[in-house]
């Protein structure tokens, strides 16, 4: 797997771009990395960018996903767009309690919708 993180404290936005083979634990590791600059910065845009990204071979389960990302506090409030995403890469299929979430075919389209308000 590999990985780019942006983290743009003048427009709260933390932008991650998956490339490769992606597993759930490195999703997971991906998460954990994040979060606690978000929470300290208070950065509430997430960008999620899977357009260079395929699913690994299992390494943890969805379930575990979804556990991390749902509890997050670091998420509270904020605005996740994902990009080039597929169910099988773990991601939410339906609304989420805590954040707001949509889908994008392209990173303008995601990010335009992630800078239209101040979450």
């Amino acid at each position: 797997m590999g990985r780019f993180v942006e983290v743009d404290r003048h427009r709260k936005l933390v932008e991650v771009s998956f490339f490769g083979e992606v597993t759930y634990r490195e999703r997971i590791e991906t998460m954990q990395y994040i979060f606690p600059p978000m929470l300290k910065h208070r950065l509430r845009r997430l960008l999620l960018d899977f357009s260079g990204a395929r699913p690994g071979a299992p390494d943890g389960t969805r379930e575990e996903l979804m556990e991390k990302i749902l509890s997050a506090p670091a998420l509270v409030g904020a605005r996740v767009a994902f990009v080039n995403s597929l169910d099988v890469h773990g991601l939410p299929g339906g609304p989420v309690p805590a954040f707001e979430t949509r889908r994008f075919d392209n990173r303008d389209d995601a990010e335009a919708w992630l800078l239209a308000v101040d979450p």
